[in-house]
């Protein structure tokens, strides 16, 4: 399939830490966010919007071209992320990943909101206004299965 390709695939992306583990310290955040950025960017066509989280779990939205295999990709992003991190001697052995993701797809009309919310996720957990299916890690996680674009207006014009 061609790289040069017009698409617009947008997707919210979680994952969680070993056993929820609280490791994702302040210190830690943005060289792990730019581990996190950097894996991601290698595969050709992907452009991150923005990554955020809590201390036991990362939030990232990303446009991927259509010829990116995700399981691959999600495994080298988790993988060598927390590689990066574990590392760090200051890090060393602090950091693993709960199997699985959550992986949403919406439209380029729902990037902004979509991309605040990654950015807040420690207001959001803080004051209880998740969104449930944006949360989800797994197919076992309770949710009705609707649109993440339910909880939100679609733009017009």
């Amino acid at each position: 399939m061609s790289r040069d390709v017009y698409h617009e695939m947008f997707a919210h992306i979680t994952w969680h830490t070993k056993c929820n583990m609280r490791c994702i310290v302040p210190k830690m955040e943005q060289q792990l966010y730019d581990f996190i950025r950097r894996r991601a960017l290698a595969a050709p066509g992907v452009f991150v919007h923005g990554i955020g989280g809590t201390d036991d779990h990362v939030h990232m939205i990303a446009r991927i071209c259509p010829t990116v295999a995700i399981p691959e990709w999600m495994g080298k992003i988790k993988g060598g992320s927390a590689h990066d991190i574990n590392e760090m001697p200051q890090w060393r052995k602090s950091l693993q990943w709960q199997s699985g993701y959550g992986f949403v797809m919406f439209g380029m009309n729902n990037l902004p909101w979509v991309v605040d919310y990654v950015n807040r996720q420690k207001e959001h957990h803080r004051n209880g206004t998740t969104i449930d299916r944006l949360e989800r890690t797994s197919d076992n996680d309770e949710t009705d299965g609707s649109s993440p674009d339910d909880d939100k207006p679609v733009e017009t014009g």
